[in-house]
């Protein structure tokens, strides 16, 4: 049965909001999985349950799903509903009948209610003129209107959850108690207290399973480990802090994802809305694949890598809490961190997408709150935007050694002298081949990369060429503002030469730490923190292969 001029068609939208803060509510790594797996499976499983599909496990394989979404029945052909988009997060998809369409967003927002307390889910609806080239594109505008106005009545999580009568507090979360949890891995093993639960990380916990299963699955089945035992792994890996020394928050997206969709949707307004449907929905499953074969790539270079031996138990190399368009959010060892993203970022630009994105990276210690480093990684990531003009790849990192000051303007205002014109910073840092352009040039991340790797180099004695007492008195010495730091520099640079050869500029034919900024005449930086930054995770592993190259 084609679908006639006159039929009725119908667009529903729905979209989870808040989703990092949702995640990284509890700073417990169990409840940080099972609440990307509800985020994931609220647009995804449950939409596809709430359709009838015959496996909607099949959105928790995500190649498996792009194939599914593709060979989908189209809905002009006599199809009774058709998916046009449905990253984790949001979906999008079109219905024959408002009533079948009412009935998929009520299905959803109620198992949200009930399987996901705390997630803020809605959805709008709104009619297409089927007939009219343009139209969805206008119909889906106004269900995004509708469900931003329904989800503007809905309050917040926490309203919802009331406490009163009092209650008790939940061991993990800031919503009251709802439970004992006597399945506790502390309880079970350790033979503790049950620790009491709010609804919100009971519900977590519970898909913890589920989400850590297809976390390794959407890096490629690095492991073949239990879920189970893979998580209990995990937890304990992150407990032990001495060994991992630090712990990395990665954030990174596309440069431009937005604008493309939106250019792309112009080109194709002349279209009939059944073509419009099917190319727009191509456009994201492109940027999807490129950015999860992106994540593989960077993913198997740390599995190929890995330094735990042969007799090492499985463990996932890292935990990605988002992997939705091109979005990214991940957590991983600090040590790994910069190799992971440098990789990601380069097989992102290679793919067929061309995806070039930028990305931060939070560098904390064991048990900080990991929204606060989730929120330091985004702000990064928007630092790394100032490559943007130029289409390259482009990161910002930060080491949080003062956990009283995680917002990035407060810790970059700190990290300049000399009345603002000096930058005790080189970042952010792009992967480009060598650029006439000047900006690019002094940004190249293969600049403080070689510089990391003189300086890690010893002598046939042993000792670094470049110790690490000198760098210290250095930097002490960049607080004081460039004249100074570069006179200490001066009382040094003779008897370091090999170890502060990459360091060392030039100005007014003296040596000195810092660099003429391209970007105003007046403005310069210095790369020497960064540098030494980068020591530091070198000393846990992540560099260590470059020094010895």
């Amino acid at each position: 049965m084609v679908m006639s001029a006159a039929s009725g068609v119908y667009v529903l939208t729905i979209e989870t909001a808040g989703n990092q803060p949702y995640i990284f509510a509890s700073n417990k790594l169990r409840e940080q999985i099972g609440a990307s797996q509800l985020v994931h499976e609220a647009t995804t499983v449950w939409l596809l349950d709430a359709l009838g599909w015959p496996d909607p496990r099949v959105a928790d394989d995500p190649l498996a799903f792009h194939d599914a979404l593709r060979n989908q029945p189209p809905l002009q052909d006599g199809a009774r509903h058709e998916i046009m988009q449905a990253p984790s997060g949001r979906a999008i998809t079109l219905f024959r009948d408002r009533d079948r369409a009412i009935a998929a967003g009520r299905s959803v927002t109620l198992r949200a209610l009930r399987q996901a307390p705390g997630l803020d889910i809605s959805c709008g609806i709104a009619q297409v003129d089927w007939s009219a080239p343009g139209s969805l594109q206008e119909a889906i505008r106004r269900a995004d209107r509708d469900r931003g106005r329904r989800a503007a009545e809905v309050p917040g999580a926490l309203a919802r959850h009331a406490r009163l009568p009092i209650v008790a507090d939940c061991d993990t979360t800031s919503f009251p108690a709802a439970a004992r949890d006597h399945k506790a891995p502390e309880v079970t093993k350790d033979r503790a207290p049950a620790p009491a639960r709010s609804a919100v990380a009971l519900a977590k916990r519970r898909a913890a399973k589920a989400g850590v299963a297809r976390m390794a699955q959407a890096l490629g089945d690095v492991t073949a480990a239990n879920p189970g035992d893979l998580l209990d792994r995990l937890e304990r890996e992150l407990e032990d802090g001495d060994r991992i020394g630090w712990l990395a928050v990665v954030h990174a997206d596309g440069n431009g994802v937005g604008e493309r969709f939106i250019q792309r949707s112009r080109e194709l307004t002349d279209l009939s809305n059944g073509e419009y449907l099917r190319q727009m929905r191509e456009l994201s499953l492109q940027i999807d694949g490129s950015a999860l074969g992106a994540l593989r790539v960077a993913t198997s270079e740390l599995v190929a890598r890995d330094e735990r031996g042969p007799g090492a138990s499985p463990i996932l190399p890292l935990v990605p809490f988002i992997v939705g368009g091109d979005d990214l959010t991940v957590l991983l060892a600090g040590a790994d961190a910069l190799r992971f993203v440098c990789a990601y970022l380069r097989a992102a630009a290679k793919d067929e997408a061309e995806l070039v994105c930028r990305a931060g990276i939070a560098f904390v210690k064991p048990h900080f709150p990991l929204h606060s480093a989730y929120a330091l990684s985004s702000q990064l990531a928007e630092s790394a935007k100032a490559a943007k003009r130029y289409e390259v790849p482009a990161f910002d990192f930060h080491l949080l050694y003062d956990t009283g000051v995680p917002d990035l303007d407060e810790i970059r205002a700190s990290m300049t002298v000399d009345g603002g014109t000096t930058r005790l910073h080189g970042r952010p840092y792009v992967l480009a081949d060598p650029s006439s352009e000047a900006w690019v040039e002094q940004h190249r991340y293969a600049h403080v990369e070689h510089v990391t790797a003189a300086a890690l180099q010893r002598a046939e004695s042993g000792e670094r060429l470049l110790p690490r007492s000198q760098l210290a008195t250095l930097r002490a010495a960049l607080q004081h503002g460039r004249h100074i730091a570069d006179e200490q520099l001066r009382l040094v640079a003779h008897r370091y030469p090999a170890g502060l050869s990459g360091v060392i500029a030039t100005t007014n034919g003296r040596p000195s730490l810092f660099i003429d900024a391209a970007e105003t005449s007046d403005a310069r930086f210095t790369r020497l923190p960064d540098v030494i930054d980068l020591i530091e995770l070198a000393s846990l592993r992540s560099l260590q292969e470059v020094a010895s190259t």
